[in-house]
């Protein structure tokens, strides 16, 4: 599966967004009556859940409850707000002045139900920030402590998830709330009514859908942490897992709160602490995550204001967690409404001047966007008071997704760009090292070649003179002595000329200066390369820190030609082949005389194998010297495939 198919990106986030979203339907009396909710006629199934979302009835500073007879029969004349949603008392006003944040209610409704239907469910995410439910006068669900007294009123963050069977036409359900210390008061999010399966497979559903998430942001996580303790060089990666961290800590107190299934309690004041802790740190370091990826986009007048910025709201974030209460929840709210945005305009702002490889610049932009979208609508959801975890969470998603993909995008192309650059630096080192070579070759031919040839002509006149006074002996013996001069000279020159060879065509190299070797030595010679090395060789790499792979080659097997000229006899074999991903170099010869195992020991022939990452292995077999070796090799694009 091509992850960088854009279809496949788009197929996903729509069924992340099926996933995280209820079927819940909003069901009113059609007959207009403004005291109750009719869903006698309703078809109740487990794929169904409803939204109770009106009519309501509000008790401004009552707590109504029919079990302690705090109403009678009268209910309507105690009534400050009828017929009214399901939401936030602070939306709404009596006589004229809009209701405080600090305070409690009632909430309270009627819903007529079908009379064959007995097992009921109930599910709505924490409320401002205490809640009572109760149901036909029952007491079913109480999250954190609802008081008169404000002092007293304890806020817990809980979801109410509640089970429970009628064999009543009608349910009156009452739902108290109570808040002091945070920033908005009233009922948030759906009242979601249904069947007992129903509710179940809702639950269910997001429950998939939470751990789903989860499990794909630690599997990038992961994959980026260890990835980077394999290349310690490349810092985006472990900062980008970081980020990710920071990331999957949210996730368990969003939308369904899988964290409550695993731990009875966390206060509401922990949480809030453990959710902004992940919003501070989380930003901090997708900023520097950027950063690290294009550095010389930090130089710019904007990138220092805002990481000024970015670290002077890091500071307020972190000394914010010391308070508790009002301003603390309000600083929180403030410091993401204020700096995710500044984030994501600074991300923006650096993609678009700096990443110009099409792929990789598509797939930022669509996590910063798609971010940016899900994350802000979120926020401004969660703010009136609607249910809005899922949307974050796909906004999580689809920037942990596109980015992990543009990294290893931009490191695919990165490592591309420095193999091509290496090459072209190998390339003009070859080329300047052989143009040195040449003019090194000139001087000697020019300068020391023809001083030897003028003594050499001079010896020569000296050896035809038979009258001359120098001692015959010592002319002819000096006369010897340059000819070897001469011919090791020419040997040297040769030797410099397969070298530059053998850095344009190995083999073709190797076999010239082999056989002028063995030629000079009068010794016989069986040097063979396989067909499938000359034709594969060039379509590949060697994998090893050698920066001269083919200098190391030649300089091994002329090191392997001198040791067989001075204890070999007889004819030399050799073969050159390449199979299982190796380069393999076999040779055997007979030896002179009979040796020591340790009398053949290859040290500086080994030493060579061994920056090649390879193998060397010499034997003595019945006076036949045998040397294998072995150097792994792999096609020139397997090292890049991992990324791409």
């Amino acid at each position: 599966m091509n992850l960088l198919n854009k279809n496949y990106i788009s197929k996903f986030l729509i069924i992340s967004l099926f996933l995280s979203c209820g079927v819940s339907q909003l069901s009113i009396n059609p007959k207009g009556d403004t005291s109750s909710i009719d869903l006698s006629s309703e078809e109740f199934s487990k794929f169904k859940v409803f939204s109770l979302k009106k009519p309501w009835d509000l008790y401004w500073m009552k707590l109504i409850d029919p079990s302690n007879g705090s109403v009678d029969s009268t209910r309507n004349t105690l009534i400050d707000i009828k017929g009214m949603s399901f939401d936030l008392w602070t939306n709404h006003s009596i006589d004229g002045l809009k209701l405080p944040v600090q305070g409690y209610a009632t909430y309270r409704t009627n819903v007529r139900i079908p009379p064959n239907l007995r097992n009921f469910g109930i599910f709505f995410s924490h409320q401002f920030s205490s809640s009572r439910l109760i149901i036909n006068g029952e007491l079913v669900s109480e999250v954190g402590f609802v008081s008169e007294d404000l002092n007293k009123v304890v806020a817990k963050r809980n979801n109410t998830i509640v089970y429970f069977t009628s064999n009543e036409s009608e349910l009156d359900i009452i739902l108290q709330i109570g808040n002091r210390d945070f920033y908005q008061g009233g009922a948030r999010s759906e009242f979601l009514f249904g069947s007992k399966q129903g509710i179940e497979f809702y639950v269910f559903r997001n429950i998939i859908f939470e751990i789903l998430v989860f499990g794909l942001i630690l599997g990038a996580s992961i994959y980026h942490f260890l990835f980077y303790l394999l290349n310690r060089n490349y810092l985006p990666f472990l900062l980008f897992a970081l980020m990710c961290g920071f990331f999957l800590i949210r996730i368990p107190f969003q939308n369904i709160k899988v964290i409550e299934f695993f731990l009875d309690e966390i206060s509401w004041q922990n949480q809030a602490k453990i959710l902004h802790l992940s919003n501070v740190f989380a930003i901090i370091l997708g900023m520097y995550f950027l950063r690290s990826l294009v550095p010389h986009a930090n130089n710019t007048k904007i990138s220092k204001i805002i990481y000024l910025l970015n670290i002077l709201g890091f500071i307020i974030g972190i000394l914010s967690m010391i308070s508790n209460g009002y301003i603390a929840y309000r600083v929180n709210f403030y410091y993401v409404l204020i700096f995710l945005p500044i984030y994501l305009f600074h991300s923006g702002y650096i993609v678009y001047l700096n990443f110009k490889e099409k792929t990789t610049f598509y797939l930022l932009g669509i996590g910063f966007i798609t971010l940016g979208i899900f994350a802000n609508l979120a926020i401004i959801l969660s703010y009136y008071g609607y249910q809005s975890g899922s949307l974050l969470l796909v906004g999580l998603l689809s920037l942990i997704l596109t980015h992990s993909l543009a990294l290893s995008r931009f490191f695919a192309t990165a490592l591309e760009t420095k193999a091509k650059l290496m090459a072209e630096f190998s390339k003009k080192n070859q080329k300047d090292l052989t143009k040195q070579r040449e003019e090194l070759q000139v001087m000697m031919h020019d300068s020391l070649g023809s001083e030897l040839t003028d003594i050499h002509v001079f010896l020569e006149r000296l050896i035809s003179n038979k009258s001359s006074s120098v001692p015959r002996l010592s002319i002819e013996n000096l006369y010897d002595r340059v000819q070897k001069i001469i011919k090791s000279f020419r040997n040297q020159l040769l030797f410099m000329e397969d070298l530059n060879t053998a850095y344009e065509d190995l083999f073709t190299g190797l076999n010239l200066t082999v056989l002028r070797r063995y030629s000079d030595a009068e010794r016989e010679l069986d040097f063979e390369i396989s067909k499938n090395a000359f034709h594969n060789f060039g379509k590949r790499t060697m994998q090893f820190h050698s920066t001269s792979p083919q200098s190391d080659i030649f300089y091994l097997i002329t090191e392997l030609c001198t040791n067989d000229l001075k204890y070999g006899v007889g004819e030399s074999i050799w073969r050159l082949d390449i199979n299982d991903n190796s380069l393999k170099i076999y040779q055997t010869n007979r030896i002179k005389y009979p040796l020591q195992d340790n009398e053949m020991i290859l040290k500086s022939a080994l030493l060579r194998v061994l920056n090649l990452k390879g193998e060397l292995k010499s034997r003595l077999v019945n006076n036949t010297f045998i040397v294998d070796i072995s150097i792994p090799i792999s096609k020139a694009h397997e090292s890049l495939k991992y990324l791409t």
